[in-house]
């Protein structure tokens, strides 16, 4: 059973690995203060043109690969 748990959260983390490799491959990350919190900011590498921005990068990752 712990076999078949630790071969499923494999297979999630490769399958989150790879979405994060393509993220960081298209576009530029910025982390700045806004209002004392940390802020991570996506920008297209090519044009500069913000993506979006969100304190949760998990939200980043979605935003990009849909």
């Amino acid at each position: 059973m712990t076999a078949f748990m630790i071969l499923g959260y494999a297979i999630i983390a490769v399958y989150l690995l790879n979405d994060v490799r393509g993220v960081l491959r298209r576009c530029r990350v910025e982390v700045r203060q806004s209002f004392g919190r940390r802020v991570v900011y996506l920008r297209e590498r090519k044009t500069g043109r913000l993506i979006g921005c969100s304190r949760n990068p998990f939200t980043l990752i979605l935003q990009v690969t849909t």
